[in-house]
């Protein structure tokens, strides 16, 4: 899904036609099976989920057709699969926030494949996108601090200090100072 496609249950009227038609469509299996997929093996569709997952209580066309290039996405990238086996043993973080929604999502990468991520809409208000890139990166500093002592804990070794990309240098210098900024 096109991160610059904005739904809203205002976009188009509610009609006794598409009324019609979307009782006929199973929105809540298809977006259910999508959120499946991303838990367990699409990490890559999660921004598109949680996008699609606001309109579960009143779907409406538009946001069938967004689940709809969900789909098509996932049968084009039927053949592409998550790697293991990488010979670099460290954690990788990356993260990012989106407009000023305040959505949120990170990544971590081990031996070169993702084995966390998530994506959500901040539940705080953000006056800058420094602010909201800051929290972002607090959100995947607290889950590499977790990642690391589930690894340690389990596997019995030591990481490297991970290492978390983030592309707001504001945020970045924000990080570096530790003092506090109201």
């Amino acid at each position: 899904m096109d991160t610059n496609i904005h739904l809203s249950t205002a976009q188009y009227s509610s009609t006794t036609a598409n009324f019609t038609k979307m009782c006929d469509i199973s929105y809540h299996e298809a977006v259910s099976s999508l959120m499946y997929a991303a838990l367990g093996t699409h990490p890559d569709i999660a921004f598109a989920i949680q996008t699609i997952f606001c309109f579960m209580k009143n779907p409406r066309l538009i946001h069938w057709d967004a689940v709809k290039c969900v789909f098509r996405y996932l049968k084009g990238t039927m053949d592409w699969w998550l790697t293991y086996g990488s010979s670099r043993m460290d954690l990788t973080g990356y993260m990012d926030a989106k407009d000023r929604h305040a959505i949120s999502g990170y990544a971590f990468m081990i031996h070169g494949s993702a084995i966390s991520w998530s994506t959500k809409q901040q539940e705080i208000i953000i006056l800058s996108m420094t602010e909201a890139e800051y929290v972002t990166i607090t959100h995947a500093a607290k889950e590499a601090i977790w990642l690391c002592s589930f690894i340690s804990q389990v596997f019995d070794i030591i990481l490297d200090p991970t290492t978390l990309f983030s592309d707001n240098k504001s945020a970045i210098e924000l990080t570096k100072d530790h003092q506090y900024h109201a």
